[in-house]
């Protein structure tokens, strides 16, 4: 239990609100106070948060718990969208967010140059392979381009060869395999020169078809997302926390029922 409300009583004059009012919500579980417009559920609101006092009962909060209220009417004159206001007052926590990403990625490099990857370094965590299964040696190396936002570094690295730009997806690397147009195998990026075969899983990766018209050895290499969508329902319905879709699809990998994964 994360709040519960025991006996709440609140009038005003003559009016009353609400009497030996009692409930309880459980961690994780959705409540939604329901009644005509002029019932008093505002009223009711402010007395949980404590803006308003109470006129009998009491209001029980868990240990280590917080109260968030948004208010039904709000004054605001910057201009900006309910989610840039919404977001403009955690910006401190979207920047600390920026930089670990940034941080991470210095790292993914220095460990790509030197070979040498801590058992305990985040790019562990997020992309390296602690995933059940056979470790694989990739036919064609997997390693990534170090960051720029510079295009002339682009075109001085492409070296007038023709390059394919797409949107950066927020997933984990695949690479796929296809003889005689039947897929033979997927395996995980790894460390860009070994990965994990996870072709048990090949099933419940949407995207990924069993055959293809094309008969000669192919190799694609792709990126396995999960949406932010199906990653907030995910996190509504299950007690596992992961920070992003992209831990979440990593996490998925080391699954190795095809229909959990689904």
């Amino acid at each position: 239990m994360i709040l519960a409300c025991h006996n709440i009583e609140k009038a005003f004059g003559e009016r009353e609100i609400v009497r030996d009012g009692s409930f309880h919500i459980e961690d994780r579980e959705k409540a939604a106070l329901v009644g005509v417009n002029g019932a008093g559920k505002s009223t009711i609101l402010k007395m949980i948060i404590g803006e308003e006092p109470l006129d009998g009962g009491e209001v029980l909060l868990a240990k280590g718990k917080t109260l968030g209220y948004l208010a039904q009417r709000q004054d605001l004159k910057s201009g900006n969208t309910i989610y840039e206001e919404v977001k403009s007052a955690k910006a401190d926590i979207f920047a600390m967010e920026a930089q670990i990403r940034s941080i991470e990625h210095e790292l993914k490099h220095l460990e790509e140059i030197t070979g040498i990857t801590l058992p305990d370094s985040p790019t562990t965590k997020v992309s390296e392979d602690n995933i059940s299964g056979g470790k694989e040696a990739h036919e064609y190396s997997a390693l990534s381009l170090a960051k720029t936002k510079q295009p002339a570094e682009l075109v001085k690295w492409a070296e007038g060869r023709p390059i394919w730009i797409s949107w950066k997806l927020d997933g984990m690397t695949l690479v796929v395999t296809y003889d005689e147009g039947k897929l033979t195998k997927i395996v995980t990026r790894g460390n860009g020169h070994i990965g994990t075969n996870v072709t048990h899983i090949a099933t419940a990766i949407n995207g990924v078809p069993q055959t293809i018209k094309t008969k000669s050895h192919t190799v694609i290499r792709g990126e396995a997302v999960i949406s932010y969508e199906d990653f907030n329902r995910f996190c509504m319905e299950s007690d596992e926390e992961y920070a992003n879709p992209r831990n979440l699809t990593s996490g998925s990998m080391t699954l190795k029922d095809t229909e959990e994964i689904k």
